[in-house]
């Protein structure tokens, strides 16, 4: 049996126009130290003075330090349980603010 290249082509082309792929975006950072209940975040670059973190565990965080590649956050409950590997993303929720979640990576 002979593969012809010209079958293989259209085989793999037929695939990619049919593949189905849903994004989703979103502002990834990484708590790169924590300090006495105060976290900074490398990678979230659009994020506003005041805004609500969410860490692992169902902890808070309010971003007050803004600067060009980090920010500087005031964890609001018991820090001890994150860990400097908490990698905060950005939904947008469905009440129309944003809100930053994390999660460990």
């Amino acid at each position: 049996m002979t593969i012809n290249p010209t079958e293989i082509s259209d085989i793999i082309k037929d695939k990619i126009k049919n593949l189905d792929i849903k994004t989703q975006s979103h502002n990834e950072g990484t708590v790169v130290s924590l300090t006495d209940g105060i976290a900074r975040i490398y990678g979230i670059t659009d994020a506003l003075q005041g805004e609500m973190l969410e860490f692992p565990n169902n902890i808070y965080g309010l971003a007050l330090n803004l600067e060009r590649d980090s920010v500087g956050a005031v964890i609001l409950g018991d820090y001890k349980s994150i860990s400097e590997i908490g990698v905060p993303a950005v939904p947008y929720s469905e009440t129309g603010y944003m809100q930053r979640s994390a999660t460990v990576g």
